[in-house]
Formats: structure tokens, C-alpha cells, sequence
């Protein structure tokens, strides 16, 4: 619907400055993939917060169990954590996207956070 018609609109647009500006078209590839993932990942967790709005404390902390726990069992840290102390470290993350190739540290720097 609307949304995905902002979304090409969005990618267009940056496409468009990419090849004014000769960006390679490889990079170009990968700047247009990963927009659109992000794009995507912003759609679904807007409309993850519009339906926490109208749930109980204890219905959203259900939810986020369900999605952010599942997440983070795919961790083998996190794997054999029990529901009860999951939903308590679900209460406390934050989520963010990266796309493919990015790097989240340099190799020998500290992964804070």
C-alpha cells in the first residue's frame, strides 16, 4: 500500500543522487539492498510500538518475549534462558539494524554495548 510506495519512492530518490554522483554500481547495489531492509525494518517495528500502544504491561512483555526472545535464543548464550529471565532481559534491549557487510567493530577494537 502507501507505505511501500514511500519506500520506492525513498530508494528512487537515493538511486538517483547515487548515479548523479558516479558511485559505483556495486555500491550502488548495496546501498539500494540495505535501504530497503532498513526501510522494512523501521515499517515493522513502527508498527510493532502502534500495537504495544493499546496492550496491557503484561501483554506487550508477552509479545516482546515472543519476538525479541526468539531473536536472541538464536544466540547460544541466550538459548537455555529460561521464559521468566528472558522476558527480563526483553524488557531491556533495544534493537537496531545492520545490514549485511556492516561492521559493528574493527577487528581488536573493544565490542562495547
Amino acid at each position: 500500500g502507501e507505505y511501500q510506495r514511500e519506500e520506492r519512492k525513498t530508494v528512487h530518490a537515493a538511486v538517483r543522487f547515487l548515479q548523479q554522483n558516479a558511485v559505483p554500481s556495486g555500491l550502488q547495489k548495496r546501498i539500494r539492498d540495505t535501504m530497503q531492509e532498513i526501510l522494512q525494518h523501521e515499517h515493522g517495528q513502527q508498527t510493532l510500538r502502534n500495537i504495544g500502544e493499546h496492550l496491557s504491561v503484561s501483554v506487550r512483555d508477552e509479545l516482546t518475549l515472543a519476538m525479541l526472545g526468539r531473536s536472541l535464543r538464536q544466540c547460544g548464550f541466550f538459548r537455555l534462558i529460561t521464559d521468566i529471565p528472558m522476558a527480563r532481559v526483553c524488557r531491556v534491549c533495544t534493537t537496531s539494524f545492520h545490514g549485511p557487510g556492516d561492521m559493528l567493530f574493527l577487528p581488536g577494537e573493544d565490542a562495547v554495548g
